[in-house]
């Protein structure tokens, strides 16, 4: 019965249900109403995989429906890009449903809504449909060693061609897809050791990912240590080992005994860097190298490095060239070469070039080696000294002894004379005669004598030689009492007895440069004029027997004219060589000069700079260069190919160096004669040759070490790389009225609070040696810009500024000599060297402001002749002396640190310290005693200060550097170049040996 009665009832509340629905509809604002405009503004979940159906949610506004009766809706159209899904469910204006089918391409997808009364709206990227994301399940092998090559197998679902692979953050370099649930990859090379996790990320928008922690670790090889190199080093420098071996992973710890190595860096599996750090006690220590876990084996070498004690000691430095006019060879032992450097003496080397040892001091010229007894050497020494004239060694240069010369009194023509003209000796083997010419003026000896001696005695060998200023002999070869001489006025002389008696032969010339008879054939001699003092250029030869007809050789086209130093080949090296000849600017003839072709080392600053071609006595594809500022070069294959051999050739002596701010072991070196510029790290241990040249001045800017300026010709070149490249030049307009090309700044300095601010003296040259005068420019904005400030009377030698009041600056003038008297006043500037006025004091060459106070210094100037230095504490209105008198002539002079202090002078006597304001002087102990300083700088380190020092060497003696004895030992020589002095501020310096201690205040 009740169901009778329910069953009615459900019908017409169904009925009633869909009347309602359907007069809901009818009353509805979204069918009803005017539809809103179409936008599509989100979807959900905007990204979705492709491995299953996703439903989406569409939503925005106006998506309207069309009804089919009352009983069908028809929903909008959904398009990813221009594919319609399939499935759309209407749920209101405001929001659809969607389902993206299993399958779908993988990309990011356009959105867009199309109404059936089409209207449309469109979301760009609105859905991103990547692929599955993988799922991981296992690695295999679990583990590796570093350094071996290992193939990975990694096993999970969902893998997609190509995924890529990581082990930690490192991407494995070669995957393989086997199947979607099998991987094959490599384990990359530069993987370091460790535990890693392993992460797959297919490819695809989002780049899907699972990661499998800890998967795969790598563990470190067993090390082995073969070398250290260098094996030894001072303790008071940080200093830069390599370390060499087998097993090496990054990166290891390495530990001499107890001190661990700083900045250890991984190079490859064979090699490490490290610093092994200051202040370690010396001694000779072993090396373990720890590689770093997981692993962390150990290796070790015993006695691997030598700590020596660089504390309290002179450290050479290893600075190697010079400028080597001569290279000389001895004939019976073809190893053994001896080369002259100028300004510093002789340099031996017993193994071909290969290593070299100082032997001679303080300048060598005109060496000879008797080549009847090739061990017996003759040389004359520094030209300006008489007492250093003439010496002879019995023993290869380990002993030397000085000879007397006695030349007759001439009359003289009054020319100049090229200084190594001065006085030359030659060796007749045949006769066993040693002969000496010499071209002096006035009082300087003059003519040719003999010794059949050795040198104890001498007879003038001047019989009708009207023209007495002989500048060079020449011997013929194979006829021993033949000889030629030429003279400073171009005269040619012959003599066939010895040169006991000479016949005039003509004039070619107007000044005789070199004279030299080929070995071969007619033995023609060859001649080669001076140009040095206004006589035309040249080399000539003649072949007529009284030397009365002479014909020009042709000089290269690219030279110009020949004036040079020229070496004929040798007797043993056969006919074939009878027309070569080697000409040292850098050229080799081998038809007699009819034709000349470049030879020698190539290099932009090298070629035009060779001093002499020296060829071995047999061998004919071998030669030696001495070169301006390189040393010595050789060639093993005819001149192909050419390769410096300096090791142990100190001949380069900077006359300035140049300390760099926060890097004590960098020292900036300047060599007025060579024009070049020298870098040293590693305390002077390790040498550059930096690529400028045509230097006049340096400045390192104190605060961008790394900016290094250099004065040139005509400006400024600037380097921000520490002197590796000089892109840069600056030109500096020339002082008013002058019309030359010849000027160049000197003297830079910058300001010690500004950056940027520099000053830099800029000299013309009026065709001589001196300087006239100077004008000092100045700049604001790091010498990009120079503006002009006022002639100066004098050439600018040295600038300072006062460090509490750097308005303030001072600058000497004068000549470009040492000579006080050449030298003009102290200049005082007040607004930072725009202006300049003229102090009350002249004869001074440099200047230097004591640090943290106004007190400036002077050396060896009025009223301080007697005293070392000079100070003023009223701004140079009144100079006093600081103390005692000492003999030595100071050139220059620095500060060290301290309180007050210190004061290192530099002279020609040694060098010289003070710790009291310059009221009492010490002498240095030990290798520069007394030896000549050319250059100082000091520099600042962790509780340490660094003293750098430029000596040309000489004999250290109680006698002092210049006494020499009769019999002088290369074994007590100092060696020239750079040494370096370190101090801990705690303790002493070194310079223990108070001469005088007077009360003057």
């Amino acid at each position: 019965m009740k169901r009778r009665i329910l069953a009615p009832v459900a019908a017409v509340l169904t009925s009633i249900g869909a009347l309602l629905v359907l007069l809901a509809l009818l009353g509805s604002p979204d069918l009803a109403a005017a539809p809103a405009a179409l936008t599509v503004t989100a979807v959900e979940p905007s990204s979705i995989p492709n491995d299953r159906d996703a439903s989406i949610v569409i939503t925005g506004t106006g998506f309207t429906a069309a009804l089919s009766g009352t009983q069908v809706i028809t929903p909008p159209t959904v398009l990813l890009n221009t594919t319609e899904l399939a499935d759309v469910g209407w749920v209101a204006s405001t929001t659809l449903t969607s389902t993206v089918p299993a399958g779908f391409p993988v990309g990011v997808y356009t959105v867009t809504v199309e109404t059936p009364d089409g209207a449309d709206g469109s979301l760009p990227d609105a859905l991103t449909v990547r692929y599955p994301a993988p799922e991981l399940e296992a690695v295999g092998p679990l583990s590796g060693t570093y350094g071996q090559t290992m193939a990975l197998t990694v096993t999970g679902t969902h893998f997609v061609p190509t995924p890529t692979v990581s082990l930690g953050r490192v991407p494995c370099p070669e995957v393989g897809v086997v199947s979607s649930k099998t991987l094959t990859v490599t384990v990359p090379g530069d993987l370091l050791p460790g535990i890693h996790d392993l992460t797959v990320r297919n490819p695809g928008p989002d780049r899907p990912q699972d990661v499998l922690p800890g998967a795969f670790t790598l563990y470190s090889p067993q090390p082995a240590v073969t070398d250290v190199e260098p094996l030894e080093g001072p303790n008071d420098l940080d200093i830069a080992v390599v370390i060499t071996g087998t097993g090496f992973a990054p990166t290891p710890t390495a530990r001499l005994e107890g001190t661990t190595l700083n900045d250890v860096a991984w190079v490859s599996m064979t090699q490490l860097t490290a610093r092994v750090p200051w202040g370690m006690d010396p001694g000779t220590y072993g090396l373990t190298v720890t590689n770093p876990a997981p692993g962390a084996f150990d290796a070790a070498l015993a006695d691997a490095f030598t700590v020596t004690e660089g504390i309290g000691v002179w450290n050479p430095g290893k600075l190697y060239g010079g400028a080597v006019s001569d290279v000389l060879i001895n004939p019976d032992d073809p190893d053994t070469i001896y080369a002259e450097t100028q300004e510093v003496g002789l340099f031996r080397s017993g193994d071909g070039g290969a290593s070299w040892s100082f032997i001679y001091a303080p300048s060598a010229q005109n060496t000879v080696i008797d080549p009847s007894h090739p061990d017996r050497i003759y040389l004359t020494g520094d030209p300006h000294h008489a007492w250093q004239f003439l010496w002879r060694s019995d023993d290869g240069g380990t002993h030397w002894i000085p000879l007397t010369t006695t030349f007759p009194v001439t009359e003289t023509s009054g020319r100049r004379c090229y200084a190594s003209d001065r006085l030359k000796t030659y060796v007749v083997s045949q006769t066993h005669t040693l002969y000496a010419s010499a071209c002096g003026t006035e009082d300087q000896f003059r003519g040719v004598i003999r010794s059949t001696d050795r040198g104890e005695s001498w007879e003038p060998a001047i019989g009708g030689l009207t023209d007495t200023q002989v500048t060079d002999l020449a011997i013929h070869p194979t006829e021993a009492l033949t000889m030629v001489a030429g003279t400073a006025s171009g005269n040619v002389f012959i003599s066939h007895n010895g040169g006991m008696t000479w016949t005039f032969a003509s004039q070619p010339v107007s000044y005789v440069r070199e004279l030299d008879v080929n070995p071969f054939g007619e033995h023609e001699v060859w001649i080669a004029a001076g140009t040095g003092f206004g006589g035309a250029p040249g080399v000539l030869k003649s072949t007529d027997a009284g030397l009365t007809e002479w014909t020009s050789v042709a000089p290269p086209g690219d030279v110009g004219y020949l004036d040079d130093f020229f070496t004929f080949a040798p007797r043993a090296w056969g006919q074939t060589y009878s027309e070569t000849v080697f000409v040292a600017c850098g050229h080799k003839t081998t038809d007699g000069g009819e034709s000349w072709s470049s030879f020698g080392p190539e290099s932009d600053w090298i070629y035009d700079y060779v001093y002499d071609f020296e060829p071995h006595p047999t061998q004919t594809r071998t030669l030696y260069a001495g070169v301006h500022d390189e040393g010595v070069y050789k060639t093993t294959d005819g001149g192909a190919t050419w390769h410096v051999v300096n090791e142990g050739l100190t001949g380069l002596v900077p006359n300035e160096l140049h300390s760099v701010p926060d890097h004590p072991d960098t020292v900036y070196a300047f060599d007025e004669f060579q024009q070049r510029m020298y870098k040293a790290t590693q305390g002077g241990a390790v040498w550059q040759t930096l690529p400028i040249t045509g230097v006049q001045g340096i400045l390192v800017d104190p605060f961008t070490p790394t900016r290094i300026y250099a004065g040139v010709t005509r400006g400024v070149y600037i380097s921000e790389d520490g002197g590796q490249t000089w892109p840069q030049f600056v030109h500096i307009d020339p002082p008013p009225d002058y019309e030359g090309d010849w000027y160049w700044a000197n003297v830079l300095r910058a300001h010690p609070d500004n950056p940027g601010e520099l000053l830099a003296a800029v000299s013309p040259n009026d065709g001589s040696a001196s300087w006239t005068s100077t004008i000092i420019y100045r700049s604001t904005d790091w010498g990009q810009t120079w503006a002009r400030g006022e002639m100066l009377p004098k050439g600018v030698r040295d600038i300072a500024y006062d460090p509490i009041s750097p308005t303030i600056v001072y600058a000497t003038t004068g000549d470009n000599a040492l000579d006080p008297d050449l030298q003009g006043p102290v200049l005082k500037s007040t607004d930072s060297g725009q202006t300049w006025k003229s102090l009350d004091i002249q004869g001074v060459i440099g200047v230097e402001v004591e640090p943290g106070t106004h007190r400036v210094y002077i050396p060896n100037g009025p009223p301080c002749v007697d005293s070392v230095l000079c100070f003023s504490d009223d701004y140079g209105k009144t100079w006093h002396p600081t103390g005692e008198e000492h003999p030595a002539y100071i050139t220059d002079f620095t500060f060290g640190s301290g309180d007050p202090p210190v004061i290192y002078a530099h002279s020609d006597g040694g060098l010289l310290k003070s710790e009291d304001r310059g009221k009492t002087w010490s002498k240095a102990a030990g290798t520069l005693e007394r030896v000549p300083i050319y250059a100082l700088t000091t520099a600042q380190a962790e509780e340490r200060d660094i003293l750098y020092a430029a000596t040309t060497g000489g004999y250290v003696e109680d006698a002092g550097a210049q006494a020499l004895r009769p019999a002088a030992t290369a074994d007590t020589l100092a060696n020239p170049g750079v040494y370096r002095y370190t101090t801990r501020r705690a303790r002493q310096l070194y310079l223990p040996l108070v001469l005088k201690a007077p009360t003057i205040q």
